[in-house]
This record gives structure tokens, sequence and C-alpha cells, in this order.
């Protein structure tokens, strides 16, 4: 889970920000009632160990002016 994303975020930056990773089988922003992003997304990679790199390197890395948080 990644979270505290600013709403200029969408899925491609997921895709291409943490597929410098390892592979990404999908990422999706959480919507608020809305229909804007609630500053929360999934990050679902392919290898379980790409996933405990992406919440080493990320966590706390700027990210369109907002510092995502992530968590398992």
């Amino acid at each position: 889970m990644v979270a505290n994303l600013h709403n200029r975020v969408n899925e491609k930056d997921l895709y291409e920000l943490f597929g410098q990773i390892g592979k990404v089988n999908r990422a999706y922003i959480h919507l608020a009632p809305n229909g804007t992003s609630s500053g929360v997304a999934n990050v679902v990679f392919k290898v379980a160990s790409d996933a405990e790199r992406a919440l080493n390197t990320y966590n706390n890395v700027a990210l369109d002016g907002n510092d995502p948080k992530t968590a398992k």
C-alpha cells in the first residue's frame, strides 16, 4: 500500500515508478466517494522480494510534491 500520494499521481505514474524495481502486476488508486484520488494506492508486484525493495526504496521519497508512505 502507498499512502499520502498527491492527487496528480495516476496509475501510469505508479507503474513507471515501481516498475523500476520489478514487474508490477497491478497498480490502482483508491478513489474517494466523489471520484477523485483518495491519496492511497495498492501496488502488486510479481515477486515478493521486489515489494520489499520498493518499501525500502520509495518510503518518504517525494513524488509530485508529497512524500509517499509505503507499507505492506
